[in-house]
């Protein structure tokens, strides 16, 4: 069982959930933003009930200041982490998340779909 930690943060109703998970050659990043933890939980642990799908689906629940509370949290998160972290998006759907990717140093895949964060020197961020 690799080892999960997850930082979260409430923006009014909702809960906006970080996950990072050690797979020991680097950390998988999660985000989640939806009104139940336990919905959150269910969602990255991929358990297959009601309330991870309703937790995986998109609501537009977020408006622009809890998406800004996100990326405040992301970021901060990402600064105080260390070691390789790397992103696999379940969904290419998700665009815009994908657009804040690249403003957060993740680099986007030329063949597979997983995105690694690199410095300006395009190493791996340690």
């Amino acid at each position: 069982m690799a080892k999960i930690k997850t930082h979260r943060a409430k923006h009014g109703k909702l809960w906006i959930s970080v996950y990072l998970q050690d797979f020991g050659f680097g950390w998988n990043l999660g985000l989640n933003i939806y009104k139940s933890r336990r919905a959150q939980n269910d969602w990255y642990n991929c358990k297959r009930n009601r309330r991870a799908r309703r937790a995986a689906q998109t609501h537009g629940l977020a408006d622009f200041r809890c998406l800004a509370a996100c990326a405040r949290l992301m970021r901060r998160v990402l600064d105080q982490h260390e070691g390789h972290v790397f992103v696999y998006p379940s969904e290419g759907s998700r665009e815009i998340l994908l657009l804040y990717l690249l403003r957060w140093g993740f680099v986007p895949p030329e063949s597979g779909s997983v995105w690694v964060r690199v410095d300006q020197r395009g190493l791996p961020v340690v």
